[in-house]
């Protein structure tokens, strides 16, 4: 790993000691993005993804996601949850499960994962992903670390 890459990884957990606090709280809506990059087979595969979520309880967020798959210009798409943990605070880490299915064939995939939020603000988070995937069609484990960026659209009073 060089240098760089240590040096952006350091400054994103130190985000979480100087952000500020936000309040997850029923009827929140989520709408995100990330970034990954995997060796899958010796090709350089560039992953990009949508989401979406609602807060549908103190800790829970249910939603989709769309994914974009370099390899082979691949759209994947499929419902997706989050369970988080330490409401109150301004790191906040989740679990995340996803079912994503192939719009182009009938394979899919299973993913879990645990994540931690680092809110910059009131109502923006980067959030650092790591999560497990397996298929349903082919015999496929590949595991993948994910930066995306996390914006809160809290309910209207």
């Amino acid at each position: 790993m060089n240098i760089k890459k240590i040096i952006v990884v350091l400054c994103l957990l130190a985000t979480s000691f100087l952000s500020n606090s936000q309040k997850l709280g029923k009827g929140t809506w989520l709408v995100g993005g990330g970034l990954s990059y995997l060796n899958a087979s010796g090709a350089n595969v560039f992953l990009g993804n949508l989401s979406g979520f609602n807060m549908v309880s103190k800790n829970i967020a249910l939603g989709a996601n769309v994914t974009y798959i370099s390899s082979g210009s691949t759209l994947i798409a499929g419902p997706q949850a989050r369970y988080y943990f330490n409401r109150e605070k301004p790191s906040k880490f989740f679990l995340l499960s996803s079912i994503n299915f192939n719009t182009e064939s009938s394979s899919g995939t299973f993913n879990v994962g645990a994540g931690l939020a680092n809110f910059i603000s009131d109502y923006v988070s980067i959030d650092i992903t790591g999560n497990y995937g397996s298929s349903f069609s082919y015999i496929s484990n590949v595991v993948s670390l994910q930066v995306g960026l996390q914006i809160y659209l809290p309910k209207k009073k």
